[in-house]
């Protein structure tokens, strides 16, 4: 990782507000992957910093999304078919959306022991670092 990804790494951590509860718990997880050195779990591969702990975090709690949105999608285009209204397709696409990305937020935070609002957090900075970072 350069000086320079390093920094906005570091500015866009800083945007998203990581509490210091937060950042103690990434922490704690970081070091009980490190020495736990098993190669059969994704988590456990050694990173070279905290920063890049998580960056990998990020991109954990992001899993999921993409399959989330298009089971909202689908289900907004079979509307828009039976119906041909495309304001009911758009209100059944942007509830489903959200409700299905609650969930996905959810059960990715709990499947790595994040609270809730950690794994929000780190959800958004993944979505920052994907289009600035």
């Amino acid at each position: 990782m350069s000086k320079d990804t390093g920094d906005k790494t570091r500015q866009l951590i800083a945007r998203i507000g990581l509490s210091s509860r937060d950042l103690l718990d990434l922490r704690r997880l970081y070091t009980s992957d490190n020495k736990k050195g098993d190669a059969s779990d994704a988590r456990s591969k050694t990173h070279k910093n905290f920063l890049n702990y998580i960056i990998f975090m990020s991109q954990q709690c992001w899993r999921g999304t993409t399959l989330a949105g298009l089971f909202a999608l689908s289900f907004a285009l079979y509307d828009f078919y039976k119906n041909r209204a495309a304001e009911s397709a758009a209100i059944i696409f942007l509830l489903l959306a959200i409700i299905l990305l609650f969930c996905v937020i959810k059960a990715n935070g709990d499947l790595f022991g994040l609270r809730f609002k950690t794994a929000v957090k780190l959800f958004v900075l993944r979505f920052l670092h994907r289009f600035y970072g």
